[in-house]
C-alpha cells in the first residue's frame, strides 16, 4: 500500500509538469534514467522555425524574437543595428521576401501566428520583415514573371520578377547547390568573381553554422535583361545564409 501511494503521489506529482504517465512503475524507472530519447519536432520544440543569424558580406547578423511573430532586435557584434545601414542586410530582407510564397497572420481566436505553406519559409519571411522589407510594397513595384517551386532534385525555390525595365531573379535552397550554380558574390555592395578560395570560404562558414544546430538555407539573386528567357537557373551572385532553428518548448 506504502509502495503505490508513493508511485501515486509520483504520477500527481508528474502531471502537474504536464506528463502524463500511463503505468504506475514507469516514475520509479524514471527515476533512474539518465538519457531520455523523444521525438525532438512538436514535443521538445514548438515546430516553429526561427531566423536566429544571417551572414553576408562577411557579417554575421544575429536575429532575436520568437516563433513566427514579425518581432526582434538584430545585433552585429553584440550591439543592436539599424538594418538600413547595411545594403548587404537589406539585399537578405530582399531575397527572403520575394523567394518565398507563404502567408503568415495572427489568429484572434487561439491568439498565435499561424503559417499557410512551407515553416523554413516562413521563418525567412519573418526574417524579412524584421529587417524592413514589407513584401506587399515590393509587389506594387515588381510583378512575378516565374515561380520555379522548391523540389527535392534541385534544391532551391527560385522566383523572378519584373522590375521596371530589368529582371529580377531570387533563389534560396540548399547550400551546396546555390554555391554551384553561382558565378559571382556579393561583397562591399559589389557583385565580384566567386574565386575557389572565397568559395572554400562560404563552405567553411556554412560548416560552422550548421555545427551550431543551425538549419542553413543559402540565398542569391541574379540581374538580367527584362526580354532574357530564364531557361536555365546559373550564373547567380551568391548573397550569404539564413540561418534558423526550431525553437525549443518554454517548460523544456
Amino acid at each position: 500500500i506504502v509502495i503505490t501511494l508513493v508511485l501515486a503521489n509520483g504520477v500527481s506529482r508528474m502531471s502537474k509538469r504536464n506528463a502524463l504517465v500511463k503505468k504506475l512503475q514507469a516514475v520509479e524507472a524514471l527515476g533512474q534514467a539518465n538519457i531520455i530519447a523523444v521525438d525532438k519536432t512538436g514535443t521538445v520544440t514548438k515546430n516553429e522555425m526561427v531566423v536566429t543569424s544571417v551572414f553576408t558580406d562577411s557579417n554575421l547578423f544575429e536575429f532575436t524574437g520568437t516563433g513566427y511573430e514579425p518581432k526582434g532586435e538584430i545585433r552585429l557584434s553584440g550591439k543592436i543595428i539599424e538594418p538600413t545601414n547595411h545594403p548587404e542586410l537589406i539585399l537578405a530582407g530582399k531575397i527572403a521576401a520575394l523567394a518565398t510564397d507563404v502567408r503568415v497572420r495572427f489568429d484572434e481566436g487561439i491568439k498565435t501566428w499561424r503559417v499557410m505553406g512551407d515553416p523554413t519559409e516562413a521563418a525567412i519571411l519573418i526574417a524579412s520583415q524584421k529587417i524592413g522589407i514589407d513584401k506587399d510594397s515590393l509587389l506594387q513595384e515588381m510583378s512575378q514573371i516565374i515561380d520555379l517551386p522548391f523540389e527535392y532534385e534541385t534544391k532551391y525555390h527560385a522566383v523572378s520578377y519584373k522590375a521596371q525595365k530589368s529582371q529580377f531573379l531570387a533563389i534560396a535552397g540548399a547550400p551546396e547547390v546555390i554555391l554551384k550554380i553561382s558565378k559571382n558574390i556579393f561583397l562591399k555592395s559589389k557583385q565580384v568573381p566567386l574565386v575557389k578560395e572565397k568559395i572554400e570560404e562560404m563552405e567553411y562558414i556554412f560548416q560552422i553554422m550548421s555545427m551550431r544546430g543551425l538549419r542553413v538555407v543559402a540565398f542569391a539573386f541574379r540581374e538580367m535583361p527584362l526580354a532574357e528567357k530564364l531557361t536555365e537557373i546559373k550564373d547567380l551572385t551568391f548573397g550569404g545564409f539564413y540561418g534558423m532553428i526550431d525553437a525549443l518548448r518554454p517548460e523544456v
